[in-house]
């Protein structure tokens, strides 16, 4: 197993890269400090709206820069350091822990709910934790527009939580969407065929006004198919 090792000039944490190559992928371990993240990236893997396809090992080793990974989404001048990704999805993490704490800390802590409440309400806020991470990753911005300001994105089931007890936490049962998006979803008022072309349904009138329009499109993995299918089957309003 090759391994290389990366800093950026004038870092301001001290973060250092180990890219440890692997024989589909790549291992990024991040170190700051006494602390370490890592994650491995691997052909095919979506992360950013990005589908992996090659890594760029002997060139980060001669020239001393991070790995680099093209996808099939950009062209490879497009090609994106994974030392960017993996501080994304680091951010991500350690930003949704924060928030999930503190939600869980307040729940514990209320008086006014019962313990068999507070357990079911802790079970359900540490699945829409990490369900929302994964979308983030997956994604980095809205399905839909691309919009990046996590605090207008929501992640929204594709078959409804409720009913698909088995991929409540699949990442490719969600889609990250703006508010308004996630609730015409939710409603059945827009969907996505299986080129992800969105459909409009014909309830939602003046669609244009909210931002919605028929230009829109998500960039579909074949595994999105099976769940999008039911969406447009059982959910979104044809008539």
């Amino acid at each position: 197993m090759r391994k290389h090792q990366y800093q950026r000039k004038n870092e301001p944490n001290g973060a250092k890269y180990h890219f440890f190559e692997l024989a589909n992928g790549v291992r990024v371990v991040k170190t700051v400090g006494n602390e370490e993240f890592e994650h491995t990236f691997s052909k095919g893997d979506f992360v950013q709206g990005r589908t992996l396809k090659n890594f760029y090992f002997d060139r980060a080793i001669e020239k001393g820069h991070a790995v680099y990974v093209t996808s099939e989404e950009y062209y490879s001048s497009n090609a994106q350091s994974l030392a960017a990704q993996i501080d994304f999805i680091h951010k991500n993490g350690t930003e949704a822990k924060s928030r999930l704490e503190l939600d869980l800390n307040e729940i514990a802590s209320n008086p006014k709910i019962g313990v068999t409440e507070k357990e079911s309400l802790i079970k359900s806020r540490l699945g829409q934790g990490i369900f929302r991470q994964q979308l983030l990753n997956m994604w980095g911005g809205c399905s839909v527009t691309g919009c990046e300001v996590k605090e207008l994105l929501v992640a929204s089931h594709i078959v409804p939580w409720c009913i698909s007890e088995a991929n409540r936490l699949n990442p490719y049962n969600g889609l990250l969407l703006l508010a308004h998006l996630d609730k015409a979803f939710e409603s059945g008022l827009i969907s996505f065929n299986s080129s992800g072309v969105i459909m409009i349904s014909p309830k939602l009138k003046n669609h244009q006004s909210i931002g919605i329009c028929s230009e829109m499109r998500i960039k579909l993995k074949p595994e999105h198919e099976e769940f999008l299918e039911y969406h447009r089957t059982n959910v979104y309003q044809n008539t």
